[in-house]
């Protein structure tokens, strides 16, 4: 991994674990495109379920 380096008197720069990289590059693309997967989708389920 890449070494952090943080300027003289500034906290240490957080190191991110490999479930920090997991959620942010998989699980919040995922869940963003479920929101707009179900915008999309609700007016075709609701034609649907009123037939």
């Amino acid at each position: 991994m890449i070494e952090t380096q943080t300027l003289p008197g500034w906290p240490a720069a957080y190191d991110p674990s490999l479930l920090d990289l997991l959620v942010v590059t998989l699980l919040v693309p995922l869940g963003i495109a479920a929101v707009f997967a179900v915008l999309l989708f609700a007016p075709v389920w609701r034609e649907k379920q009123q037939d």
